[in-house]
């Protein structure tokens, strides 16, 4: 396949867990972290973060395989 046909592969197919709601039960590394309980959007995947948009109005990522969560939806 054609690194052009691959490219545009990935710009229209989104990650499965975008759009998917998540709730924060520890960010293990962050100095100021999103309180446990709280419930967000995910917006964007990258290699080992999940971009979220929280409900108190934050976006902070959650680093997969460190921070816990669980998708709630």
């Amino acid at each position: 396949m054609p690194l052009s046909n691959l490219v545009s592969l990935f710009k229209t197919k989104p990650h499965p867990f975008v759009g998917r709601k998540v709730k924060c039960i520890v960010m293990k590394e962050d100095p100021n972290p999103i309180p446990s309980g709280t419930i967000g959007q995910v917006y964007n995947v990258g290699y080992d973060v999940m971009n979220v948009k929280w409900d108190n109005g934050r976006n902070i990522g959650l680093i997969i395989d460190v921070d816990e969560y669980e998708f709630v939806d």
